[in-house]
């Protein structure tokens, strides 16, 4: 075999390696996920919160985690961090679901400031 072809076999044995890696790390983020939504969808929040904030302190670059944990913070009507939760997907992720979130809560905030009454 000529050397370039000796290099691409081992480039293309190297990528595919490299994509096997890929996405086994995506479907442990799949995974992970799962198990995240299903202690939400279980009322298991404080459980939950907890999985996910060990999963944004391993992978702060996962826009679907902090996509949860914006759903999370909005269920307990705790906009603020909602929204830094949301803003913070966006970000990684623009045309991701928390683009749409984002407006959400920005309308419950909203909605929230013209009924306080002092």
């Amino acid at each position: 075999w000529p050397s370039w072809a000796s290099r691409a076999w081992y480039s293309f044995y190297s990528a595919i390696g490299f994509m096997a890696e890929d996405k086994k790390q995506i479907l442990g983020r799949l995974i992970t996920a799962v198990e995240i939504e299903a202690l939400m969808r279980e009322g298991r929040n404080e459980e939950a919160l907890g999985c996910l904030k060990a999963l944004l302190k391993k992978e702060p670059l996962n826009s679907y985690a902090w996509y949860l944990l914006g759903n999370l913070y909005s269920r307990s009507q705790f906009y603020r961090e909602a929204l830094e939760a949301y803003n913070n997907a966006k970000l990684i992720e623009p045309e991701g679901p928390a683009a749409a979130a984002v407006d959400w809560v920005v309308e419950q905030m909203n909605s929230e400031l013209k009924n306080f009454h002092i």
